[in-house]
């Protein structure tokens, strides 16, 4: 039954990481300035932290310390 879970939640993980990307790249293909703007910035900020924290499976971290990880994991990608 946790297997079954942890596909589901993989699958969604996937299913919004696949729409965010293509959204974003429509964005940038239609040339809307301010839409192409957000969606850029928040695909370059939070996708290569959610990423790496969906790859890493921590499932018992609190919001807080999932936010924390987050945002040091973009950073910390974007040094390398």
């Amino acid at each position: 039954m946790i297997e079954s879970v942890r596909v589901a939640n993989s699958k969604r993980f996937l299913l919004f990481t696949l729409i965010f990307l293509i959204s974003t790249g429509l964005a940038i293909l239609l040339d809307s300035p301010i839409l192409r703007q957000v969606l850029g910035f928040l695909f370059l900020a939070f996708v290569p932290g959610v990423v790496i924290l969906g790859i890493l499976k921590l499932d018992k971290l609190g919001l807080a310390e999932k936010m924390v990880l987050l945002i040091g994991l973009t950073v910390s990608s974007r040094c390398a």
